[in-house]
């Protein structure tokens, strides 16, 4: 019996190499991809030593083309079932310094925002010709309100966040469910690199599992740490002179890394 066809961007570390673990058992097909070849080879023989057949290749989010051949490859070898739309960058704005740089605005607002446009809509072509299939967005729960630490990464989150719920009313009739994915903190190389309190960080593979569990359901979406999502829609809908009293509370910064190129979101 063949368990799901599974396709995961940013594979390579953090919520999308604990996705590829939680799904890789006997009989389940992985595609994964990420920019760093050498992190996602160790984490497809994890998962092939699990039992699953597995698939890398280096793929840019931002390169719509080689996603669109990437993701028809793989549906022509064995359908489809689950997209993960996971890739991602974060950076902040530098202490001493009013804004972030425009190149690592621009480089962000490519890979979170318009990479995950490209992964979802060349899933949502092939799911309708196939008749239907699920895909998983990850989001933040930063969507939901400007911190001054990191203004990129918040508005690539809620584009992002704003597109699905849009794709997700598009979709419906095609038989294709979309979850929305708002993580809190995760324990991830990436999320190393925030300064602030994180209440309720959960590890990747804690994260994984509520992922995996809403997208077999069928969710629409889902959000954790469910008091901090909680917190941060009630925030959303207060009038903005109530959010500049609250919001610095829960600001924070991101600190400088030489690998800002992780394929993992932040706050994960």
């Amino acid at each position: 019996m063949t368990e799901s066809v599974v396709a995961i961007t940013g594979a390579s570390s953090g919520i999308g190499k604990a996705l590829a673990l939680q799904y890789a058992k006997p009989g389940a097909v992985l595609a994964l991809v990420a920019r760093n070849t050498a992190k996602l080879e160790t984490i497809a023989e994890a998962c092939r030593k699990k039992g699953a057949t597995v698939e890398t290749v280096a793929v840019d989010v931002r390169d719509y083309g080689a996603v669109e051949q990437w993701l028809r490859a793989v549906n022509d070898r064995t359908p489809l079932d689950i997209v993960f739309a996971n890739a991602g960058v974060t950076n902040g704005v530098a202490e001493g310094e009013a804004t972030e740089k425009i190149e690592d605005i621009q480089t962000l607002l490519d890979i979170n925002l318009t990479g995950a446009i490209h992964t979802v809509s060349a899933a949502s072509d092939i799911f309708r010709k196939n008749g239907g299939g699920r895909i998983a967005v990850i989001s933040s729960l930063a969507s939901y309100v400007g911190f001054k630490g990191s203004p990129a990464y918040c508005a690539s989150k809620a584009g992002l966040r704003i597109y699905c719920q849009s794709m997700q009313r598009a979709l419906r009739p095609f038989g294709i469910d979309l979850t929305i994915v708002y993580p809190g903190y995760v324990k991830t190389p990436m999320s190393d690199r925030i300064v602030t309190a994180k209440p309720f960080t959960k590890t990747a593979e804690q994260a994984a599992a509520l992922i995996v569990r809403a997208v077999e359901q069928r969710r629409t979406q889902i959000g954790f740490p469910w008091l901090l999502w909680t917190g941060v829609r009630i925030l959303a809908m207060l009038p903005l002179w109530g959010q500049n009293i609250f919001v610095p509370a829960f600001d924070y910064q991101v600190a400088e890394d030489a690998d800002k190129n992780a394929a993992t979101p932040l706050p994960d």
